[in-house]
């Protein structure tokens, strides 16, 4: 019962997270008709500038909410002004792109200004588990679910009761009869997605704080000791400090982030340390590059993945494969390759099972039927049968050889 009411809770939180980000949607949804798909990254760069207004001005958490609101509705209305103004009077399927668009040149920012790796956020808020009714909860937890009720009340009693909310779902229903009403369209618009980003402020500062709970709950529950992170600048050469600092603290695995340059001399460091440490990286896409990087420390990689990266099937699919690529794409082979044609011939067999009655709805169910599809060996048997809609879930480890650069599968790691 314990446990039951535990993972009640959880989902609770992760609900209100996604909750918050879907109120974002349904406000300019139900205020100008457009599904807006940048709204994910609008709350991944609030997230990103409160992360910035905390560290620079040391802000706690109510202030941090308070600075960070006002400016994310300020990048909202710049958003719809540069974006969304331009294209009134359009189709709503060429203001749909526009925001797909939006959404890839949001999130290019992001990396261009804070880079790729996760970051520490410094919320303000106190650690220490509360309990209710023998439920442990976080209160940036707790904060989560306050926020989505008070912010689901708050943008019902809006559009019911306001002029302004009024004005925006006579805006949805019809533009132009509004606009012939006397209904300032741009105005609505431009109210909407401020609305919008000041949403995505909250959800954004709130699924911040609680990812990186989640990381430092599941260190605790799992009996781990925390890791150092290790940060740096693009061109930092020099880590004797850092690695000694991780010698002393009985460091034993270094986890690859990314592709990055420092890795060589990171790793070659360890070893003039004479550190006994394993590399380890979460999945294969990249770690060839990785281990070219640090191949002169000679460590070796362990990397897990749910595609086969070795083996017949490998070997079986690249000989099929070479009867129809050119030497320079099939070079370029890697774990997306595997993937996608998996992905393929799952929907392949559903279509040819649907026969002569070939619709997109027959295809989705017998999709979803789909139970223990063979894949050749490049990954675990394919099923949709389940509530996750997952498929091929089996993970192998590999080790890859930082010299020979050849993967290696590791039998007794096998299923895990």
């Amino acid at each position: 019962m314990d446990f039951l009411a535990l993972l009640v809770a959880t989902g609770l939180v992760s609900g209100a997270t996604y909750g918050l980000i879907a109120m974002g949607f349904a406000l300019i949804y139900k205020s100008t008709g457009v599904v807006n798909f940048a709204q994910g990254e609008l709350v991944m760069l609030t997230a990103y500038v409160s992360f910035s207004l905390a560290n620079a001005l040391g802000l706690s958490f109510v202030p941090l909410l308070v600075v960070t609101i006002p400016i994310s509705m300020a990048i909202g209305l710049v958003l719809e002004r540069l974006i969304i103004r331009p294209m009134l009077g359009e189709p709503v399927f060429s203001i749909v792109m526009a925001t797909v668009g939006l959404a890839v040149i949001l999130r290019g920012i992001v990396v261009l200004i804070w880079g790729s790796e996760p970051l520490n956020f410094p919320a303000g808020l106190p650690t220490a588990v509360v309990s209710i009714a023998g439920v442990p909860f976080y209160p940036a937890q707790l904060c989560l679910l306050g926020a989505l009720g008070l912010v689901t009340l708050c943008a019902w009693l809006f559009l019911r009761f306001t002029r302004l909310g009024t004005a925006m779902r006579a805006v949805a229903a019809n533009e132009t009869a509004a606009l012939l009403m006397g209904v300032g369209v741009d105005r609505i618009h431009a109210a909407a997605w401020m609305l919008s980003a000041a949403i995505a402020a909250v959800a954004g500062v709130l699924f911040a704080i609680n990812f990186k709970l989640g990381y430092e709950r599941a260190v605790k529950e799992f009996g781990v000791k925390d890791g150092i992170r290790l940060r740096f600048k693009k061109g930092t050469a020099n880590f004797a400090a850092e690695m000694a600092q991780m010698k002393q603290a009985g460091v034993n695995v270094l986890a690859n982030g990314g592709i990055f340059a420092g890795a060589a001399n990171i790793l070659s460091e360890a070893r003039k340390l004479d550190m006994d440490i394993q590399s380890a990286d979460v999945w294969s896409e990249g770690i060839l590059a990785s281990a070219k990087l640090a191949a002169p420390a000679g460590y070796d990689y362990l990397v897990g993945d749910y595609v086969a990266l070795t083996g017949p099937a490998v070997e079986k699919f690249l000989a099929m494969a070479k009867q129809f690529t050119t030497p320079e794409e099939l070079g370029s082979v890697s774990r997306y390759t595997f993937v996608t044609y998996v992905g393929l011939k799952s929907l392949a067999h559903a279509m040819q099972e649907c026969g002569k009655e070939l619709t997109r709805v027959c295809t989705i169910e017998k999709l979803r039927g789909t139970k223990n599809l063979d894949t050749g060996g490049l990954s675990a048997p394919v099923s949709f049968d389940n509530p996750q809609q997952l498929a091929g879930t089996e993970v192998a480890v590999y080790q890859l050889n930082a010299k020979e650069l050849k993967f290696h599968e590791l039998a007794e790691f096998k299923k895990y």
